[in-house]
């Protein structure tokens, strides 16, 4: 679940496309071989397990977190004769960006060799069975988690019995890691436009050059500059990833209270950019750090280093939309994404600095800042405000208060896009004589308009598209008739009544991806004839309530994975049929999973 990821994505103008594919229930292509490893000492046997893994395809390693695909898994039988009595032994894994889950998995390719120990006891006999359950993946979908049984006879070696598919499976893709690195430098250079920014780089240059005695000096100065931007970026990155680990995004959009602070901050930075209130570092911790700077060289190493940091904190007001959108889109993965983004983000946000310290009379080729600065810094007063509504429309949904609603949302939207365009429009009366200038405003302004109409249609009752992702769900609209909310019991009785089958959506108030599907997916005609045939339940797993976190406990214990959205069709037994995991704007994908149970 990515819900402010995709803010980012709006502001900088780039649709992430997901990719989907079938999943293939009938192929094996992993082969397994089990030997003993030497001579049997005392009561334990030693064992190699072998995986060969044809070209093409991955598998998973023994280390793979949860919350993504299978890792694979080792158990012997039977059990009152034998036992496993230490940590499974095997090769380095990949990490890599998996295109099938959207994080960094663990897997192997080619091959992979396993070691064994296993308790024997006394009278075990010489049949040693040795079950491995795992999930195999190529980079566009993913087969069933499956379980073999390996075999030791008297003659030592390993045979394969029939492999057991635990369920059917299909996967969708939700984002790479190199679209993710070019969303974040793309980001880091666009907030170098922000008024916070973008007038202080002839500023920045024009005191290392009036403070240093040297061009070694200026450049090697401005470098450590840079540094202290890009250490504190990913500082902050890093500071994230370990406070709220892969579930980072679940656990924002599921606490009220960090939706509600989250709003606030983005409501002041809003007042700041519109010079209601100052966040300037204190005037006793400036003069210090002149005074340092003009000290000693190791005294102004430090303090240059230090201004950066400064710096990057104090661009914060403008920079936090994009630092705060990465690290809600990297919180999916592990901590590797977000401190990979801020790093790639502050890179590109501190290149400039650098680059400018080399050539220092280019600076002045850049364009003066002047009245187009002023009238971006008003029109990020209006995209912060917006993005303040958001957060406080996900702490209403998380709670259920039902103030903040989706015509609620686009109202708000609608009021700032069109004291927008009255800005942008007054702006351009303001800068007449700057003819190139004014020009450009009534474009915006129209823009700016042409957002407000369109968002009073979604007032009128028309879908929004793509936008209902990151709006609150419709109320009793015409695809929430049928489903049964937070009921799985009552789901099932009504199967058994009906002799129909369970699809379960396991959902989340602030999941942009499953509000993607219950507006674009769901509504279609021939997926709504498909959905017809089962009793539908809806089962929220971001909620505030212990009866949420048992939900949320359901679908770990009983699928693998808590990520959302997750469809599940069962009988009335609980007995799993077929499991769909993520969003696909491929409706003939869609329907087929709907179809594979009957």
């Amino acid at each position: 679940m990515k819900p402010v990821s995709r803010c980012a994505t709006a502001l900088v103008a780039i649709v992430c496309c997901l990719r989907s594919s079938p999943a293939v229930a009938q192929e094996h292509p992993i082969t397994w071989r089990v030997a003993r490893a030497g001579t049997q000492a005392g009561d334990t046997i030693a064992l190699r397990v072998d995986a060969t893994v044809p070209d093409g395809w991955h598998l998973y390693s023994i280390t793979q977190p949860r919350g993504g695909p299978i890792a694979t898994t080792f158990a012997v039988d039977p059990a009152e004769r034998f036992r496993l009595n230490s940590e499974i032994e095997g090769p380095t894994p990949r990490l890599m960006p998996d295109p099938n889950f959207g994080i960094m998995s663990e897997w192997y390719e080619d091959s992979a060799a396993f070691q064994l120990r296993v308790s024997a006891r006394p009278g075990a006999g010489t049949t040693l069975r040795t079950r491995v359950r795992y999930q195999a993946c190529t980079l566009r979908y993913c087969l069933p988690p499956m379980e073999d049984t390996l075999t030791i006879g008297a003659a030592n070696s390993g045979v394969r019995s029939p492999p057991r598919p635990l369920a059917s499976v299909a996967q969708g893709s939700t984002g790479s890691l190199a679209l993710f690195l070019w969303v974040a430098a793309s980001t880091g250079l666009l907030a170098l436009l922000t008024p916070c920014a973008f007038p202080m780089i002839p500023l920045t240059i024009a005191y290392f050059g009036r403070t240093s005695t040297s061009r070694a000096r200026i450049v090697r100065e401005v470098a450590l500059f840079g540094a202290g931007i890009v250490g504190t970026f990913t500082a902050v990155g890093l500071g994230f990833s370990f406070a709220f680990g892969v579930a980072g995004v679940n656990r924002i959009g599921a606490n009220a209270w960090l939706n509600l602070a989250i709003g606030l901050f983005f409501a002041l930075f809003a007042l700041s950019l519109a010079g209601k209130v100052s966040f300037t570092p204190p005037a006793a911790l400036v003069n210090a750090l002149d005074r340092a700077a003009r000290g000693p060289d190791i005294w102004r190493a430090a303090s240059v280093l230090l201004m950066g940091a400064v710096f990057a904190l104090t661009t914060f007001t403008c920079t936090a939309p994009f630092v705060g959108s990465l690290l809600v889109s990297s919180a999916t993965g592990d901590w590797r994404w977000p401190t990979a983004g801020l790093l790639v983000f502050s890179t590109a946000f501190a290149l400039p600095f650098v680059m400018l310290g080399l050539a220092p009379r280019a600076v002045q080729r850049l364009p003066r800042s002047g009245e187009w600065l002023a009238t971006m810094k008003g029109t990020l007063v209006f995209a912060e405000l917006a993005a303040a509504v958001k957060f406080i429309a996900n702490a209403d949904m998380v709670e259920g208060w039902g103030v903040v609603t989706r015509d609620v949302v686009l109202g708000a939207w609608l009021v700032l896009a069109t004291l927008a365009a009255a800005y942008l429009l007054g702006a351009r009366m303001r800068a007449r004589g700057a003819h190139s200038a004014a020009t450009r405003r009534p474009i915006a302004a129209v823009g700016a308009l042409a957002l407000g109409i369109w968002l009073a249609t979604g007032l009128a009752g028309r879908s929004m598209g793509e936008l209902e992702s990151f709006l609150p769900p419709r109320h009793q609209s015409s695809t929430d008739a049928d489903w049964i909310m937070n009921d799985l019991a009552e789901a099932r009785r009504r199967a058994a009544l009906e002799h129909k089958l369970v699809l379960i959506d396991f959902t989340g108030y602030t999941c942009t991806n499953c509000r993607w599907m219950e507006a674009n997916m769901f509504p279609r005609p021939a997926v709504r004839g498909a959905l017809s045939r089962f009793v539908r339940v809806r089962l929220f797993t971001d909620g505030s309530g212990e009866a949420y976190r048992a939900q949320q406990a359901y679908e770990r214990e009983q699928f693998g994975t808590v990520a959302l959205p997750l469809y599940a069709v069962i009988d009335a037994d609980e007995r799993p049929r077929a499991l769909f995991l993520g969003m696909t704007r491929n409706a003939d994908e869609f329907i087929r999973f709907l179809d594979s149970p009957h």
